[in-house]
C-alpha cells in the first residue's frame, strides 16, 4: 500500500497570469516591479493566491519587510483558502520619497513554503505640475533619485513630442512642454547617455478644451462691483487659484 502525504499548497500569480515565485526578484512581467510613480500617487496591482494542495491553506500572517516597507500595503488576503480555491488580492505602492525603493511582502502560512516572500520594487519621482495647456509652453521640473549623470540628458519627450530642455542635474530636469493633443495623457520619456531611457508612464496630461455653460447673473449694472458665477467644464487646472482674469 502506498502512503500519500497531504499538504496545503500556495501558488501566486501576477499580471497576465505570470507566476510569482517565492524569493524571486521583482519583475515588470508579473507586476511586482512597479517602475516609476509620482510621489503621493498610488499604483494598485492585482494578484491571486491559489491553494493547489490537498488540505486547507491557513494564512497566519501578512507583513511588509524592509527599510522602505511603508511604501507598500496589501489587502484582500483571507485567513483560509480551501483546496482548489483561488482568491484575488491587491498590492498598493504609494511612494513618499524620491528615488528607488524595495520591500518584500511575506505571507506566513501552513504550506511547504511557510514564509512566502514576494519581492517588490518601485521608484518615486516628483513633478512640479502634471498637467498643462494643449498649446504647451509651460515649465515643469522632474526630480528623481537619478535621471542622468548631471549633464548627459540628451532628449526629453512628452508622448511623441520633443520638449525643450532648460536645465538639468544628476537628479532633476527642467523642460518646456511642447504642444500636444487636447485631453491626452502621455508618458514623459527622458534619455541620458549614462542611464539610457527612463519612462514615466502616463505622467503628464494636456488639458481638454474648456467649455462655458452658464453665467449668473447674465446681465448687470455698468458700474460693476458684484459677483458673477461662471459654470462649465475644464475652465482651469485643479489649482483654481491660478485663474487670473
Amino acid at each position: 500500500h502506498a502512503f500519500l502525504y497531504t499538504s496545503p499548497g500556495l501558488r501566486v500569480l501576477g499580471a497576465g497570469g505570470a507566476a510569482v515565485e517565492s524569493g524571486a526578484a521583482a519583475s515588470l512581467t508579473n507586476g511586482t516591479a512597479f517602475a516609476y510613480r509620482r510621489v503621493g500617487a498610488a499604483a494598485v496591482r492585482s494578484f491571486s493566491l491559489t491553494n493547489n494542495g490537498t488540505e486547507a491553506l491557513e494564512i497566519t500572517g501578512v507583513a511588509t519587510n524592509g527599510a522602505q516597507s511603508g511604501q507598500w500595503s496589501a489587502s484582500g488576503i483571507p485567513s483560509t483558502i480551501p483546496v482548489g480555491g483561488s482568491v484575488s488580492f491587491a498590492i498598493a505602492y504609494t511612494p513618499s520619497t524620491l528615488g528607488s525603493q524595495a520591500a518584500s511582502l511575506v505571507i506566513s502560512n501552513n504550506s511547504m513554503i511557510p514564509s512566502y516572500v514576494i519581492n517588490l520594487s518601485g521608484a518615486g519621482y516628483g513633478l512640479t505640475t502634471n498637467r498643462g495647456p494643449a498649446s504647451g509652453g509651460n515649465l515643469l521640473t522632474i526630480t528623481n533619485g537619478a535621471l542622468g549623470g548631471g549633464s548627459d540628458i540628451v532628449e526629453a519627450r512628452l508622448g511623441s513630442e520633443i520638449a525643450a530642455i532648460t536645465g538639468q542635474g544628476a537628479n532633476w530636469l527642467s523642460l518646456t512642454a511642447p504642444a500636444g493633443q487636447e485631453g491626452a495623457t502621455v508618458d514623459v520619456v527622458i534619455v541620458s547617455a549614462s542611464l539610457g531611457t527612463t519612462t514615466l508612464s502616463q505622467a503628464y496630461a494636456y488639458n481638454a478644451r474648456g467649455q462655458m455653460t452658464g453665467v449668473l447673473p447674465s446681465s448687470g449694472a455698468a458700474a460693476g462691483g458684484y459677483a458673477v458665477a461662471i459654470s462649465g467644464s475644464n475652465l482651469c487646472d485643479d489649482n483654481v487659484s491660478d485663474v487670473t482674469n
